[in-house]
């Protein structure tokens, strides 16, 4: 996938990392769209319809994957990976089976 010009849907509560992923990104000439819980996240990606939405699994206010699944249960949603800290085997798995693009581990 081509990032220039691409609307990228970010969730991710760690300011150091989100602010690190939206200058690398926005440098490839994306446009970001930062969203830092949950909840900010359902309206914002239905706002914005990103091309890509690159999801935290630990979020203040729910996990990162009833955030896919609930997104996935109301229609087509765009390529999802996750990133995260604290890597599951487990969990990678799961949501891997769910529809998920892909699942990587901080630090990157």
């Amino acid at each position: 996938m081509q990032l220039e010009d691409r609307t990228i849907g970010l969730v991710e509560d760690d300011l150091i990392m989100g602010e690190s992923l939206v200058q690398s990104l926005t440098l490839e000439g994306c446009h970001v769209d930062w969203r830092q819980t949950g909840e900010e996240a359902m309206q914002g990606l239905r706002e914005t319809s990103p091309d890509l939405v690159v999801c935290d699994i630990r979020l203040p206010d729910v996990q990162g994957e009833q955030l896919f699944r609930t997104l996935a249960s109301q229609g087509s949603i765009p390529p999802f990976p996750f990133v995260t800290a604290y890597g599951d085997v487990d969990q990678a798995v799961q949501v891997m089976r769910a529809g998920a693009a892909d699942y990587i581990t901080k630090p990157f």
